[in-house]
This record gives structure tokens, C-alpha cells and sequence, in this order.
């Protein structure tokens, strides 16, 4: 799913698109079976690939978002470069923390 988030003279796109869990969060759940992940990926500026890994510049540190057993787990980019993996409350506070990240990165 792609969203395009415009704002006056900014626009910013980023694409959710479904996969498997990384090794970084399957490690850190603490199992290793494949399960489904949502992944977070933004426009390539060099063309190709179309879409790549976010970078540092994504106003937001998640990642992924992989589901197990009910359960809803974050993957995030420490500003080391490291992953940490947490369990989320509710999807309803996972989706307001990207919101709230998105827009107060891109535009306050």
C-alpha cells in the first residue's frame, strides 16, 4: 500500500508492503518459524530498485511490523543503527506513534 503525504511544497511517499519477518525480528521475538511482516520502504532517488530500506532521514525508526500468536511486534532502528524488537499494547497506539512520528517529522 503506497501513501503519498503532501503538505504545501512537501510531498514524501512511503510503500507497507507484506513479507516475512526478518532474521533482526524473528531473533528477537525468539523464534524462528516464518511468519508475515510488514515492512516499510521508501521511493529509490537513483530509480532501481523502485522502492529500497528506509534510511537515517525517515522521520520515523520502525521498520516492521510482524504479527504471532495474537501478538503485534515493532522492529525498530536504534540511532546506533541497531534493531530493538518490542511488543506492542494495541494496533491503535502502534498506527498513532507512526502518525505522530510521520508528521512531526516531515512537517513541523
Amino acid at each position: 500500500m503506497r501513501f503519498k503525504l503532501n503538505r504545501g511544497n512537501s510531498a514524501h511517499s512511503f510503500l507497507l508492503w507484506l513479507g516475512h519477518a526478518s532474521n533482526e525480528m524473528l531473533s528477537g521475538i525468539g523464534i524462528s518459524k516464518v511468519i508475515p511482516s510488514i515492512k516499510i520502504s521508501v521511493q529509490n532517488p537513483s530509480g532501481y530498485p523502485q522502492w529500497i530500506e528506509c534510511n537515517e532521514s525517515f522521520p520515523s525508526r520502525l521498520r516492521e511490523i510482524a504479527y504471532e500468536e495474537g501478538k503485534f511486534y515493532t522492529r525498530r532502528i536504534n540511532h546506533s543503527g541497531t534493531s530493538t524488537v518490542e511488543m506492542e499494547d494495541s494496533v491503535v497506539s502502534l498506527c498513532d506513534r507512526l502518525a505522530g512520528e510521520l508528521i512531526q517529522g516531515w512537517f513541523d
